[in-house]
């Protein structure tokens, strides 16, 4: 994101080490949320 200013503090996406996108708390804990889900599987599986 070349045109982007970053301050400590910043809410980020990262992927492969690279910032793909600023967001804010919100976008975070929903991307963060869909991680989880994408993490959870059967407890049955082995």
């Amino acid at each position: 994101l070349p045109e982007e200013t970053f301050e400590p503090g910043d809410w980020v996406v990262i992927h492969m080490g690279f910032v793909v996108e600023k967001t804010d708390k919100a976008g975070a804990d929903a991307a963060l949320a869909g991680l989880k889900l994408m993490g959870s599987g059967s407890e049955d599986s082995p």
